[in-house]
């Protein structure tokens, strides 16, 4: 049975779409001399598209899988996405508009092409400034953070952060034995890991993925175990859901204001929150 939220979502994605239709065929109306059945197939096909694209692009390029290369959030990466989707988007519109027409009527589509532009280029800017300011809004909330001051007033926002690995940990309260090495189950064998070959560690529900030279493994163990059974001065929890090894590390850039990007050694990138960066530097003495 589906969910009420998701449920709302396709309501809205449809509600979207619709609408999306809708204005392409009052837009091109006055540019195009074709019946309407046509206009509004042109319109179905090229709002479809973009419905089709954005979804893409939330899957692939928002997606939290660590097998995905996440892409820094500059000025010249959203240039070049934006033209991307631009040629895309076009592109595969007036190919599949070349297969449907005829000859004759998908002449008549030439004159509209700069018009198609420039809506992508409005929808794009808007798609992307809407992605940077959010964006940004994931960064301000990560850097919520408590002090003693607030403990009394505030307790259950503290343990609640605490437990989403927000807040940074006292070293000395941890005596727990450290790891040597990790026994997980591959297949119908056991593959043992040796710490120093692990490349980082991700959260995935109530698992976690060992991600090394070899390959990925599967615990099934949390974040908070792995933090306090690793070297602290080789592991460091750069965000919530990852951990790192720093001797994997092979540069760290700037991804946006306030937050850090690092490129592992098997070419892997990923994000550090802010305090996860703080946490990275007072262990490479920074």
């Amino acid at each position: 049975m589906y969910s009420f939220q998701t449920i709302i979502k396709a309501v809205s994605y449809i509600s979207i779409w619709g609408g999306l239709v809708i204005i392409h065929v009052l837009t091109m109306m006055p540019l195009i001399h074709i019946s309407i059945e046509l206009l509004i197939l042109d319109g179905f096909v090229f709002s479809s598209l973009l419905i089709i694209i954005g979804l893409a692009y939330k899957i692939l390029i928002k997606s939290k899988s660590p097998d995905l290369v996440i892409y820094p959030q500059t000025s010249y990466n959203y240039i070049s996405l934006g033209l991307f989707f631009i040629i895309l988007w076009l592109g595969s519109g007036l190919f599949i508009m070349n297969i449907i027409l005829t000859h004759n009527n998908f002449n008549l589509l030439a004159p509209t092409i700069p018009v198609r532009i420039l809506v992508g280029l409005l929808i794009y800017t808007i798609a992307a400034v809407y992605d940077y300011f959010s964006s940004h809004k994931e960064i301000e909330e990560e850097n919520i953070d408590c002090t003693d001051d607030c403990k009394e007033v505030c307790e259950e926002v503290c343990i609640e952060a605490n437990k989403e690995g927000l807040l940074p940990e006292d070293n000395s309260s941890t005596n727990s034995e450290l790891l040597e090495h990790i026994a997980v189950k591959y297949g119908q064998k056991i593959q043992v890991i040796l710490i120093p070959d692990i490349f980082y560690l991700q959260s995935d529900g109530d698992y976690v993925i060992i991600f090394t030279e070899k390959g990925k493994y599967i615990k099934e163990q949390t974040m908070k175990f792995f933090e306090e059974h690793l070297p602290r001065t080789k592991f460091v929890r750069i965000h919530r859901s990852c951990i790192v090894n720093i001797e994997m590390i092979s540069r760290i850039e700037l991804y946006k204001k306030q937050q850090q990007m690092l490129t592992l050694k098997n070419g892997h990138q990923i994000k550090a929150s802010t305090n996860g960066y703080k946490a990275l530097k007072s262990v490479l003495q920074l």
